[in-house]
């Protein structure tokens, strides 16, 4: 003890407040103890650290491209991360006309075509390494075919003349789980695991804008219908943002999920959207404003990670994973038709999209064996069932022009 009480400090003169030999009293340290003390850079070290922090913020601005940051947003222009790879001869024809051209005999009418079940198999691609995640018809005329990834690659098919592979996207570090054409058809989204949303050009391939929120995966994108330049993005952090493209930034936010977002549908007119999620509910917005006017939960309801929008407008087809298409009215109010229902595929533990016919007489999906079901509208029962795949058929399209043509993938 007498040696312990010989190491301690001075007690300090009892007129001096702050600095050296100020009074602490019965308080004073031992020497050698740096209890209280502040351990860390010193002012010079830490200035320094600073200047070379803002310096690598430079550098990397300057090979990204051009950047905007909002509350853990970010948006980037194209950089040298996306290529394409054209598969053809020539990109254009005789008289200067891209892929992009709609074909002259192709018929864009459909007001007055039934549609029946498809018969035969016209075409087969294997272009990915990996599964296909998801494949879309361009809109109006269809008669190209978008396809994603889980090989990080997008691609682009002709299903009218030729059937050939016209481009591959390349830019996405991880497998790409869903694309999404915008309304004209000349620009896509794609969304990936590596945290990207990427916008391409779809005549040349070009990638146009990069779009990441605070390192969230996005599960679903889609444009508005009615603008191009709006997109809505379904996160896995249980948000929904509104991207403006031209500003590069998030315009609103959606955020009353409780898991992540599966599916983004519009209708009534493109006035509100029905969001799907892994909390087993769905819920309607009215687009721009970030507050639910609908939810739609049920103690034994399932999660419903696909709906599909049927021709007339008036009703909503979901993939519940009970091995169900549930029906909903799309109409003032979202209720359920519990006396129409699609059964007989098994879906469980896979987001099997539906598709409608162009007439709205049939709705089709894909189920876990590879299988490919019609059902009649009306009256439920299945009007067809073919084998399309060896492992589950996970996206099925139906084309917007070809009353019997429907796309699927694997």
């Amino acid at each position: 003890p007498r040696a312990q009480k010989a190491q301690r400090k001075a007690k300090g003169d009892s007129g001096i407040i702050d600095g050296e030999n100020a009074y602490v009293g019965p308080w004073a340290q031992f020497e050698g103890d740096t209890t209280g003390q502040t351990c860390g850079p010193t002012a010079e070290q830490l200035a320094e650290y600073e200047e070379r922090i803002a310096q690598a913020d430079t550098v990397d601005a300057a090979q990204s491209g051009k950047r905007s940051k909002t509350k853990g947003v970010t948006s980037y222009a194209a950089g040298q991360d996306e290529r394409t790879l054209f598969h053809g001869q020539s990109e254009r024809d005789y008289q200067g006309r891209t892929y992009m051209h709609v074909p002259s005999d192709l018929q864009r009418d459909v007001s007055d075509q039934t549609c029946y079940a498809p018969k035969r198999l016209i075409k087969e691609w294997k272009a990915h390494a990996n599964g296909v995640s998801a494949i879309r018809f361009i809109p109006h005329s269809g008669h190209l075919l978008l396809s994603s990834g889980m090989d990080g690659l997008v691609k682009l098919f002709d299903t009218h003349a030729s059937l050939k592979q016209q481009r591959t996207y390349i830019g996405h570090a991880k497998a790409v789980r869903d694309v999404s054409f915008a309304p004209n058809g000349e620009t896509f989204v794609s969304s990936s695991y590596d945290t990207f949303s990427k916008i391409w050009d779809t005549e040349t391939g070009a990638c146009k804008q990069r779009l990441s929120a605070s390192g969230a995966v996005p599960y679903v994108a889609r444009f508005h219908p009615d603008d191009e330049n709006t997109v809505l993005v379904g996160q896995s952090d249980k948000k929904i943002v509104q991207w403006d493209l031209r500003a590069g930034e998030i315009v609103q936010e959606y955020n009353q999920h409780l898991g992540a977002i599966n599916s983004l549908t519009f209708f009534d007119a493109n006035r509100r959207f029905i969001s799907t999620s892994d909390d087993k509910s769905m819920r309607v917005w009215e687009f721009g404003i970030p507050v639910v006017i609908k939810l739609v939960a049920d103690p034994a309801m399932h999660s419903v990670p696909a709906v599909a929008l049927h021709p007339n407008q008036k009703w909503l087809a979901g993939q519940s994973m009970d091995n169900r298409i549930v029906v909903y009215s799309a109409g003032e109010r979202i209720k359920p038709h519990r006396r129409k229902e699609f059964k007989g595929h098994l879906t469980a533990g896979f987001a099997c999209q539906p598709a409608f016919a162009t007439d709205g007489s049939m709705v089709a999906s894909g189920d876990a064996e590879g299988n490919v079901w019609c059902w009649d509208w009306q009256s439920t029962r299945v009007v067809t069932k073919w084998r399309a795949h060896d492992k589950v058929a996970i996206c099925t399209a139906w084309h917007p022009c070809e009353p019997s043509r429907v796309a699927t993938c694997s």
